[in-house]
């Protein structure tokens, strides 16, 4: 026999929680998706801002140049190029070759050929 109350205060607290339901209630109707064409939520889908990871601002897709592989972060600007390293040099299917581009961050900046404004680089595991 139990004389603590625990069983009645387990059925009074699953009560309480059974009848609480959670709804979601929208605020701002920008998008009226019933009223829209194709296009237009093609375009509002599309219509993304992405961070770029020198200059700290939202910038839209087209816009970047690259994807660092050395930190793996997008890039608007502040991009030091394309390595030239044998590591860095992927051969495509096709026959074409792919070099891994890199930020100012991953690469040395006291190289010479690192500071120039050509789309060449040395990143720092080919140095």
């Amino acid at each position: 026999m139990c004389f603590t109350r625990k069983q009645q205060k387990r059925k009074q607290q699953k009560i309480k929680h059974k009848y609480k339901k959670n709804k979601i209630h929208p605020t701002n109707d920008t998008y009226d998706i019933k009223n829209m064409t194709i296009s237009e939520i093609g375009d509002a889908i599309c219509n993304e801002l992405l961070f770029c990871s020198h200059c700290k601002k939202h910038y839209p897709s087209e816009e970047f140049k690259m994807n660092c592989n050395g930190c793996d972060k997008l890039f608007h600007c502040g991009t030091a190029g394309r390595c030239i390293g044998k590591n860095c040099n992927i051969k495509m299917l096709n026959g074409s070759e792919y070099r891994m581009p890199y930020c100012l961050h991953c690469v040395d900046l006291k190289l010479d050929i690192n500071c120039d404004n050509t789309d060449n680089c040395i990143c720092k595991t080919c140095q």
